[in-house]
């Protein structure tokens, strides 16, 4: 392999010629130059007044339709608020009668299982209040424990209503 330095002295100088290469065809432009010169100010002040219209109206159309959205946001908080008024006031009505609550608004946790020789007692926690129950025994409402396991506690009601409460793990 050879190496070489390459130093200054091993070039020799070449003159470099700017050469204007023009790939285009000659267009004379002279009218439209002239015309342009004659009329630019005109020109640029039409073309800004017709931007400056341009601009002014797709801000008010985005207005409009701002001003839409609003009015359309409007009336379904109107809407909204009437009904939640509605279902107030049913709810109330319905608190005044004294109506009775249906049967499965009951609150109940099993907590755990006792099985002593022939004796299963669970202890459950209704309405946040902590108790033992055994099968038959008969809880608020009219509930009654039907079967109670490892694994779940079964529940009926005066009119047939089964619900079945699963033990809580810790």
């Amino acid at each position: 392999m050879f190496k070489r330095s390459l130093t200054s002295e091993a070039f020799d100088a070449v003159s470099v010629e700017q050469k204007s290469i023009n790939s285009t065809a000659q267009v004379d432009f002279a009218p439209l130059d002239k015309f342009l010169n004659i009329y630019s100010v005109p020109i640029h002040l039409v073309l800004t007044i017709g931007l400056v219209f341009v601009l002014m109206y797709l801000i008010f159309e985005q207005a409009a339709q701002a001003e839409l959205l609003v009015k359309n946001d409007r009336a379904r908080i109107s809407e909204i608020q009437e009904l939640k008024t509605q279902l107030l006031s049913q709810s109330v009505h319905a608190e005044l009668q004294n109506e009775a609550l249906p049967e499965t608004q009951l609150s109940i946790l099993y907590l755990g299982h006792i099985q002593l020789n022939h004796l299963s007692k669970a202890l459950i926690e209704l309405d946040g209040e902590q108790m033992l129950v055994i099968p038959g025994q008969v809880l608020k409402l009219g509930w009654r424990i039907k079967e109670l396991n490892e694994q779940y506690l079964l529940l009926e009601s005066k009119s047939g209503q089964l619900i079945k409460a699963f033990r809580e793990r810790p």
